[in-house]
């Protein structure tokens, strides 16, 4: 596992603690507060639309991993999609993958 997705599960890991975090399409769809939505790239093309859809709408940050990064940076391996709620969490995993 390299350092950048290392540090950003770390970062996923306190946003989970603080349960500034939504799982899975219809939730994320439904929250107000997402910053930053997080999708595999193995979501399924209806659903990939309808979070796209709802990114562009909110002007929000929409993150696009490989299978592999997706799965090392969240232990639950039935999610396909989530969203971070605090702004400074997902702030710090954006500069994560944008460096």
């Amino acid at each position: 596992m390299n350092m950048k997705i290392n540090k950003a599960r770390t970062y996923v890991g306190f946003a989970s603690k603080s349960r500034a975090i939504k799982f899975g399409v219809d939730d994320i769809c439904k929250c107000k507060r997402a910053e930053l939505v997080i999708v595999s790239d193995s979501l399924q093309e209806s659903s990939m639309k309808k979070i796209t859809a709802f990114a562009e709408k909110n002007r929000k940050d929409l993150l696009k991993l490989s299978l592999d990064d997706f799965e090392n940076l969240l232990d639950n391996k039935g999610v396909k999609a989530f969203a971070i709620l605090d702004k400074n969490l997902a702030m710090a995993i954006k500069k994560e993958f944008n460096d």
